[in-house]
């Protein structure tokens, strides 16, 4: 179980870190309205780019997490009904 558990939050670590960079990176790119960074000035609003990463991050950590869960439960059922 406690294997299983590290699998899980290995997996779910790394979806969650790939979907917060990779969003971010978009909105980067886009920044259309200067909202993480002004060219003119070259401030960086790093407490939006923060925000725009975990609002990703942490959801998808979260859901990956229960999923796993879910699926452990359910080899567990089916293992159970099996013998």
């Amino acid at each position: 179980m406690k294997k299983y558990f590290r699998i899980n939050l290995y997996i779910s670590s790394v979806l969650a870190l790939l979907s917060g960079s990779v969003l971010l990176y978009i909105g980067l790119k886009q920044n259309a309205q200067e909202e993480f960074y002004s060219i003119e000035s070259g401030q960086i609003d790093f407490a939006y780019i923060a925000a725009v990463f975990f609002s990703w991050a942490v959801p998808v950590f979260i859901a990956c997490m229960i999923i796993g869960a879910l699926g452990l439960l359910l080899y567990r059922l089916v293992v159970s009904f099996s013998h």
